[in-house]
């Protein structure tokens, strides 16, 4: 069942409730989605939702580049405006395809197109980039949760509200975090951050967060001792006689 699969990532009332975004990736998955997925592949169920809620959560009929087709989309939900996409330089989001092989989505170099599209193999996402393409919304919470993921560029987009503390931390392999050029406020998670010991490229300047990175810059000779490419890059606005964030290990701006 696959409502009973997604449980665990969203909570069963938002999977529920017609009002929100996981009821559309839901639904979409349910209802819609034409690639056929074995209701006990659990993994893969979870990682094409948490794609489609990304799709429906940060404004996916607004996007520069592979938007959904449109005429699937208009038949399920009548009252989205989904305009005509400029062009997509690779498969569209919400494609019978695996979503591996959607617009800005990578599984690695293990992925075989043949082998998931045969036997539904499950393949976990280790790239998520869809960096300056008209993304607009809040990092919700289920995005924290593609645990293999390694690169997550979301750079120059309108993303708004606050990176999450308790959850980034679960990107236990990431090594690339590009949120740049957004609209984000509230703390850096530092906290979180610290837990992730492969983190090598950090940019999150041009936007309103503030705080201090200044445990992970003093964390950062120990740890290249067992990797030495932590923290080879952190970008942050730490410029100015005041500024937002504190940063000893940072390019500033």
């Amino acid at each position: 069942d696959i409502l009973m699969a997604l449980v665990p990532v969203s909570g069963a009332s938002s999977l529920i409730d017609p009002k929100t975004s996981q009821f559309l990736a839901r639904d979409w998955i349910d209802n819609i989605d034409p690639a056929i997925i074995c209701s006990e592949d659990g993994d893969r169920i979870r990682q094409r939702y948490r794609l489609a809620l990304l799709y429906f959560e940060l404004g996916g009929e607004q996007w520069k580049r592979c938007r959904a087709e449109a005429e699937r989309t208009r038949v399920k939900y009548e009252n989205i405006d989904i305009r005509v996409d400029e062009g997509c330089p690779g498969v569209p989001f919400l494609d019978e395809k695996n979503e591996c092989e959607w617009y800005g989505m990578s599984c690695g170099e293990s992925y075989d197109s043949e082998e998931a599209e045969s036997f539904d193999t499950y393949f976990p996402l280790e790239v998520l980039d869809l960096q300056s393409n008209n993304l607009a919304g809040p990092l919700f919470d289920e995005i924290y949760g593609f645990e293999r993921l390694q690169s997550l560029s979301l750079q120059d987009n309108a993303l708004v509200g606050t990176i999450s503390n308790d959850l980034i931390g679960n990107l236990q392999n990431i090594s690339s975090i590009q949120l740049q050029s957004n609209m984000l406020t509230g703390d850096i998670p530092t906290t979180g951050l610290f837990q992730l010991e492969r983190l090598v490229q950090l940019s999150i300047q041009d936007n309103q967060l503030q705080g201090s990175l200044d445990a992970l810059c003093d964390a950062k000779d120990d740890r290249q001792e067992e990797f030495v490419a932590y923290l080879s890059l952190v970008e942050a606005d730490c410029l100015g006689e005041s500024p937002e964030v504190t940063c000893s290990c940072c390019v500033c701006y």
